[in-house]
């Protein structure tokens, strides 16, 4: 930036006068400034990768830990319509859902 009153770091605008041009990495707020945007932009993407991931896993498990409750309750006799309340849907959708993997 051309002026002292015109620098605002967290935006990438660092004033630095000729004689000082080399040196401006070396501010700690400029430096700062520089790694939240090299984070931004090249590790938090890698983050949330591994977030989806996660999920992914944690909805797959969760659908099995489903499955089984829903074919131990099918083996001690409840009906469709139960298990549908239950999973807050109709008897029809659960038994579609989970007909032949009790």
């Amino acid at each position: 930036m051309p002026s002292a009153s015109l620098e605002f770091v967290e935006r990438g605008r660092v004033f630095a006068g000729d004689d000082d041009v080399s040196c401006a990495g070396d501010r700690d707020d400029v430096r700062e400034a520089a790694q939240d945007v090299w984070m931004r932009e090249h590790i938090e993407p890698l983050d949330v990768d591994d977030e989806i991931r996660a999920a992914v896993t944690a909805r797959r498990e969760a659908d099995d830990q489903l499955a089984a409750a829903v074919s131990k309750a099918r083996q001690v006799g409840l009906s469709w319509a139960r298990i549908g309340a239950a999973v807050g849907i109709t008897a029809q959708s659960a038994h579609e859902r989970w007909n032949g993997r009790s």
